[in-house]
């Protein structure tokens, strides 16, 4: 950069486009002043300010007290200018990175989120290694955190065998059962009417309804034996919703 003789100005630009500049000190002696000022649109106590000298250059110049987080987001540039204010150098604007703080608040939401699936019942609607991860992020940084997210246990539970086998599958098609059974009894009942009528005969005939009937008759008992569970297995089975009728389901 050039002679040590010279002002450092410092604008910062908040991402609203709206731009304040204050100068940080001035010409002191052989070398730069340091100084600092308030920016009104983020930070109100003033940055500071410090310089790397060679050979009488400045080098480099480091600018703190940046307030946090008001000014995250913005952009931060800077010009060195002469003892009668013309810009000999400058360094092109440099983004003011955001720091832990937006992580903490995005750790602290999903908190909040997870301790709501505990308190409104919920959390018995996700399988079970959504509900292990609901209760490790509901406790946060708890110590016993760290410690459960190592055990063997847990990452069991993200295995497809493992999910097959718990009784919250077990229980979703369970009323996958009870639906299949309830919809093809629903299509008996309809053939049997419609082939009772005496005005229809003609058309149940070009529709083959009463093979349909028969077909509807075998899937309506093969829903409703034991064997059925195994035959639907691998399917996501269904989602036995609390104000479902399917609370007459078996298991319930």
């Amino acid at each position: 950069m050039k002679s040590a003789a010279a002002t450092a100005a410092v604008a910062l630009i908040l991402s609203t486009g709206v731009a304040a500049a204050t100068t940080l000190g001035g010409v002191g002696g052989a070398g730069p002043s340091g100084g600092n000022a308030a920016i009104g649109d983020c930070d109100l106590d003033g940055l500071t300010t410090s310089y790397v000298t060679s050979g009488g250059d400045i080098t480099g110049v480091t600018v703190g007290g940046i307030a946090d987080p008001g000014c995250e987001g913005g952009l931060l540039s800077l010009t060195v200018t002469d003892s009668t204010g013309a810009a000999v150098a400058a360094a092109p604007p440099q983004p003011i990175a955001a720091d832990a703080d937006g992580v903490d608040n995005i750790v602290g939401a999903q908190q909040r989120v997870a301790r709501g699936y505990l308190t409104d019942g919920s959390l018995q609607a996700c399988c079970p290694p959504r509900q292990a991860l609901i209760h490790i992020m509901a406790r946060g940084d708890d110590p016993a955190t760290t410690a459960e997210l190592a055990k063997s246990s847990l990452r069991v539970l993200f295995t497809r065998e493992s999910l097959l086998s718990s009784d919250w599958y077990r229980r979703r098609l369970e009323v996958k059962q009870w639906r299949d059974a309830q919809l093809w009894a629903r299509h008996v009942t309809y053939l049997e009417g419609f082939l009772a009528r005496t005005s229809h005969r003609e058309v149940a005939v070009e529709l083959d309804a009463a093979s349909k009937l028969e077909v509807a008759r075998q899937r309506h008992a093969a829903a409703q034996q034991p064997a059925y569970l195994e035959l639907i297995r691998g399917t996501p089975g269904a989602d036995p919703l609390e104000d479902d009728s399917t609370a007459r389901a078996p298991g319930r």
